[in-house]
Formats: structure tokens, sequence, C-alpha cells
């Protein structure tokens, strides 16, 4: 029983180049970091709501709509049902769900948690870490196999436990994700 969020943003990106035929350099991309030598410093955003669009990183996409906010990991997705807004110094704390398909399917009904969502945005980069708590799971006895159907193995109960996952996203970018199947 695996539940799957289906990310249909596209996100669309204009790239402009205003470069004037004087000019020294002849590489657009040293040009627009400030010279061959030097590295662009990250820009701290301004103050307020994240805007929308996808951000994406290693085992992790995240799509950012008008009212609320959507995400898939590699074994899990969610949702936040209110909109990032970060302080002056790039940090946000935002509360949301988050519904592990990483998990035996007899031994849960796929039924979402409460997540925290925390992290800092600075330039196009997003650091992110999502905590949740998994819930316990029920100790299964397994079965000899039957004539005709074969054998059910046991598994062990597991306690609530707390969760945490940490993740660097790029705006503009899709998520890497490899399903846990």
């Amino acid at each position: 029983m695996k539940k799957y969020l289906m990310l249909l943003a596209v996100p669309a990106m204009l790239i402009a180049c205003n470069k004037s035929s004087n000019s020294p350099s002849a590489d657009p991309v040293a040009e627009t970091a400030g010279g061959p030598s030097a590295s662009p410093a990250p820009t701290q955003r301004a103050e307020g709501r994240l805007s929308q669009g996808m951000w994406g990183g290693e085992h992790i996409a995240l799509s950012i709509y008008d009212n609320t906010i959507a995400y898939e990991l590699d074994c899990g997705y969610g949702s936040i049902d209110e909109p990032i807004s970060i302080d002056a110094n790039g940090n946000f704390r935002v509360v949301g769900t988050m519904n592990n398909t990483d998990i035996p399917d007899y031994a849960v009904t796929l039924v979402p948690v409460p997540a925290v969502f925390e992290g800092t945005v600075i330039g196009n980069t997003m650091t992110l870490n999502i905590s949740w708590t998994q819930p316990a799971v029920a100790e299964r006895p397994g079965r000899p196999a039957r004539p005709g159907s074969p054998s059910v193995p046991s598994y062990p109960a597991e306690p609530e436990k707390p969760m945490k996952a940490s993740f660097t996203l790029i705006e503009g970018q899709g998520g890497n994700i490899v399903r846990c199947d």
C-alpha cells in the first residue's frame, strides 16, 4: 500500500544575459561572477514569504503553491499548509505533516503525523531539517508456509521513535528522488 504524491510543478526559468560587445571579458560566466577569480557572495533574501516555485535536492522535491507546500522524499511525502516566512537572518520554522512510506505495509495505515520544518534560506539555497515521530509498529508473528502459499516472516515490534532528516535544496531545481520500494 504505497502512496506517492505526484508533484506537477514544472519550474520555468528564464536567463537573460545583457552583455555589451565592448566588454573586456570574453567569458559571460566569469563576467556575471565578478571576474575570473572572484566568486559571488551568497545574497541574503529579503525578510518575508518564499514565492511560488520548485526547490529540489538529493532525495527531496518541494513545490510551493499559493496556499500550500507539497514535498516528496525517497520514502515519504507530505504538506505544509502555511507559507514559509523567513526572518531577517533567513531562518524559518513551520509545521506540516509527514507520511512515511518506509514502514511495513501491515504495520500502520498511512496516516499523516505532525512534522516540524526548520532551516535557513541564503540566496537560492535552502538548508532544511525535518523532524517527526514515527509511529510504533506492533509485532507481527510469522507463519510457516501452507500448501500453495509462501511462509510469512515475523517482524518484531518497534517503539515510537523520533526521526530527523536534513537536506540542501536549490531554488528552481527538481528533486532527485529514489523510491523505497
